[in-house]
């Protein structure tokens, strides 16, 4: 009894020490490419930073892509500390709790200066992350995964963006709480296309989010091939950060006229989407969110490293699971509420209806003020600290 007793002091006594943690992130980028991670980490930032009473850090370059970003937005109520010229030595702080994301969470802390009290909490953001996990150069290190997982396992040091990586953690044998599911976060501050959106019913507007990748535009190719085949004439505007593999990929037909964006991102994607009256959005992860929460109706991109099978169906945005932004075709469960796209494309549509689903469901389960509240949680459960990660075998 004496022992329970003490164990639930301790216990208190480190959740009421991580409340006093600072909340580090860590991503630079510099390529000036803006992806998912990266507006996830900026709305996070931004948010906490104004509304919470924690400290918030940014490790990055002053020329970063998130600094700058933070700097355009007139964000300043954070900790920057500058990577410029540290030589391979991560000037952090101490008394703080890393954020970081697959494969960085064991190469980073290896470089950290400072070691007192520091935690690391891994943001898995791609499930099929599990798969490679533990192998180096194609060779499998002996027990390094299974070393890794029972790590974060115990130590709640783990939280998953899709219930995809939840489910994957669980299916080799490691058990986390199904509250540290902490979905992308995004600002919902009005539903924009309810207020502007004048529809078109000659020319259907159709929006995509993507970066130029094999993986990201076998999606937008079976989808236009889709549009082809049932004879809807589209404007297809894609939000790119590159065209040149677009060419090579997405077939040429009358019906199809392809603008390209390069570049948007933040308040500039969202001014082209509401000018540009886009009918619906098509995308994965973070960019399908940046449609639904301006209420843009929005089907959910799988993904895929290979051509699409010609029997593919589509799934609404509202119709997902919490934290299920988009599978690899191979894993589709066909339980799944899908569609052939002639099914969503009909004279039939209602726009406005499909607009106001998809904001309430975006609101509900991605909203910034929500998905605070649970990294704040599994930031309070975390036990993960630097010295614990002894696993990285390479120098």
């Amino acid at each position: 009894s004496t022992l329970k007793e003490i164990e639930k002091m301790d216990k208190i006594k480190k959740l009421a020490d991580n409340k006093d943690l600072a909340i580090s992130f860590m991503f630079p980028v510099t390529s000036g490419i803006m992806g998912g991670v990266q507006m996830l980490i900026i709305n996070l930032i931004k948010y906490i930073s104004q509304k919470e009473h924690r400290i918030i850090r940014l490790y990055d370059y002053s020329f970063g892509l998130i600094r700058q970003t933070l700097v355009e937005m007139n964000v300043d109520n954070y900790e920057f500390i500058p990577l410029d010229n540290t030589n391979w030595h991560i000037p952090n702080k101490d008394n703080e709790i890393f954020v970081l994301t697959n494969g960085v969470w064991l190469t980073y802390p290896y470089f950290l200066k400072n070691k007192e009290n520091v935690h690391i909490l891994l943001w898995d953001v791609f499930y099929p992350y599990w798969d490679s996990l533990g192998t180096w150069k194609g060779i499998k290190i002996p027990n390094f995964k299974q070393k890794a997982m029972n790590l974060l396992s115990q130590n709640n040091g783990i939280i998953f963006m899709e219930k995809n990586g939840f489910e994957a953690f669980h299916k080799l044998g490691y058990p986390v709480n199904e509250k540290m599911i902490v979905p992308i976060p995004v600002n919902c501050d009005c539903n924009y296309y309810l207020e502007k959106h004048i529809s078109n019913n000659e020319t259907l507007k159709l929006g995509y989010i993507g970066r130029c990748e094999e993986w990201k535009i076998f999606p937008l190719k079976k989808l236009v091939e889709d549009l082809i085949r049932i004879g809807i004439k589209a404007k297809v505007f894609i939000y790119t950060n590159n065209k040149e593999k677009y060419y090579k990929y997405l077939p040429i037909n009358s019906n199809i006229e392809y603008i390209y964006k390069i570049g948007y991102y933040g308040e500039k994607l969202e001014k082209s989407i509401i000018k540009n009256n886009i009918d619906i959005g098509y995308s994965m992860g973070t960019s399908a969110l940046e449609f639904g929460r301006i209420g843009v109706p929005t089907i959910l991109a799988d993904f895929s490293y290979q051509e699409f099978p010609p029997d593919y169906s589509y799934r609404f945005l509202y119709d997902t699971n919490t934290g299920d932004l988009g599978k690899d075709i191979q894993d589709i469960d066909n339980r799944e509420k899908r569609y052939y796209l002639e099914e969503i494309i009909n004279n039939n549509i209602n726009l406005f209806e499909l607009s106001r689903r998809t904001f309430e469901y975006t609101k509900k389960y991605h909203s910034i003020e929500n998905v605070s509240n649970k990294l704040n949680y599994a930031i309070d459960q975390n036990s993960l600290k630097l010295e614990c990660l002894n696993l990285y075998p390479l120098r």
